[in-house]
C-alpha cells in the first residue's frame, strides 16, 4: 500500500506532506474510536464495582486521553515518514506538548476530586469549597506550565524574576483583593465555619454557608436570600 502512494507521489499524484496529512487523520480518527470503546468497556467495568476511586479516575482522564490520541498520531505519523529533520523536530516538541498538557489536566483533576473524597470522608456531610478547588487546579496547572516550557527550552527563570517583580506590583494594586484570599485560604484552614454551618456574624447577617470562594463567603438566610460576605470581613468578625 505504502508502495503504492510512493509511486503516485512520484507521479505528482499529491505531495508528501497531504499523504502525512491523510495518514495523521486516519490514525486520529481511529485511535478515537478506540478510545470510545475503552472507555464504555471501562465505564461498565467501574459500575460494577463499590468503590467509586475508579469512577472518577476514570472521569478525571475522560478528556485529557484526547490528547494522548493526538500525541500517538503524531508519533506513528512521524516514526513512518521521511520528513526532514527540522519537521521531525516540530513534531516532537509538538508530542512534548501533548503529552505534559495532557498528564497536567488529569492531575489536576484527580487530586481535585481526591481532596473532595479525603475532606468528606474525614468531615462527613463537608462540602469542598470553590476556593479549595481552584487552588489545587491552579497550582498544578502552574508547575505543568512551567515544565512544559522548560521543556521547549524556554528559560524560566526570567520569567520567574519577572513574575516575582510584576507580582509585587500587583500585590500592591490588589490588596484588598488578596486580603479576601488569603482569608479565605485561613478560612479553609482553621475552619471556624464550614459549608452547611448555620452562622450568625457580628454585623448581624444569619444563615447556612452555602459557599466560600477565592474573594467572598455566600450566605444562604432562610428566606432563600443570598448575603455575600468578603472573606476579610467574615475573619476579622465575632461568628456565632
Amino acid at each position: 500500500m505504502r508502495q503504492f502512494w510512493e509511486e503516485k507521489f512520484n507521479n505528482g499524484f499529491m505531495t508528501s506532506a497531504a499523504f502525512y496529512a491523510i495518514e495523521f487523520a486516519v490514525i486520529t480518527v481511529l485511535l478515537l474510536i478506540a478510545r470510545k470503546l475503552a472507555f464504555a468497556a471501562l465505564a461498565r467495568w467501574a459500575g460494577k464495582t463499590e468503590t467509586k476511586a475508579d469512577d472518577f479516575i476514570i472521569d478525571s482522564i475522560k478528556y485529557p486521553s484526547v490528547f494522548w490520541v493526538f500525541a500517538t498520531a503524531i508519533y506513528i505519523t512521524i516514526a513512518t515518514s521521511d520528513l526532514e529533520p527540522r519537521f521531525v523536530n516540530y513534531g516532537l516538541k509538538t508530542l512534548y506538548v501533548l503529552i505534559t498538557l495532557s498528564i497536567t489536566l488529569a492531575a489536576a483533576n484527580i487530586a481535585s476530586r481526591l481532596a473532595q473524597s479525603a475532606i468528606e470522608k474525614s468531615s462527613p456531610g463537608a462540602a469542598v469549597t470553590g476556593l479549595s478547588r481552584a487552588v489545587i487546579r491552579v497550582v498544578i496547572l502552574a508547575i505543568g506550565l512551567l515544565i512544559t516550557l522548560n521543556g521547549m527550552g524556554v528559560s524560566i527563570t526570567p520569567m520567574l524574576t519577572a513574575l516575582g517583580v510584576g507580582g509585587l506590583a500587583v500585590a500592591l494594586a490588589l490588596q484588598d483583593s488578596l486580603s479576601n484570599l488569603f482569608a479565605g485560604v485561613h478560612l479553609l484552614m482553621e475552619r471556624p465555619v464550614r459549608v452547611g454551618d448555620y452562622i450568625k456574624i457580628a454585623s448581624g447577617e444569619e444563615g447556612f454557608v452555602s459557599d466560600i470562594g477565592w474573594r467572598t463567603t455566600r450566605i444562604r438566610q432562610l428566606s432563600n436570600n443570598i448575603v455575600i460576605v468578603p472573606n476579610n470581613k467574615l475573619a476579622q468578625s465575632t461568628i456565632t
